[in-house]
C-alpha cells in the first residue's frame, strides 16, 4: 500500500487502464477508495476481470476500487 496525493498520474506520467483516479475531494474529504497496480489487480481478481467498484481490504478498512493503473 502506498499513499500518493491525486496528482500522482500527472507527475509520474501513468495512465490509468481503466477507471478513475482520486480526485482533490477525496483526499481531503479522506474517502476510502483504491486505484490499484495492474499487476496487482490482476493477481486479486483475475486477469481479465474488472476490480472497478468492488472492495479490497487494508488492514481492516474497506476501501472501493475506482481505478486501475496501466503497466509500467
Amino acid at each position: 500500500v502506498q499513499g500518493v496525493g491525486a496528482g500522482f498520474p500527472v507527475a509520474r506520467d501513468r495512465a490509468l487502464r481503466e477507471g478513475a483516479f482520486f480526485s482533490e475531494s477525496d483526499v481531503s474529504g479522506y474517502t476510502a477508495v483504491a486505484v490499484l497496480g495492474s499487476s496487482v489487480a490482476d493477481t486479486l481478481f483475475g486477469k481479465g476481470q474488472s476490480p472497478i467498484s468492488k472492495y479490497v481490504l487494508a488492514g481492516n478498512i474497506p476501501f472501493l476500487v475506482i481505478g486501475v493503473m496501466e503497466s509500467k
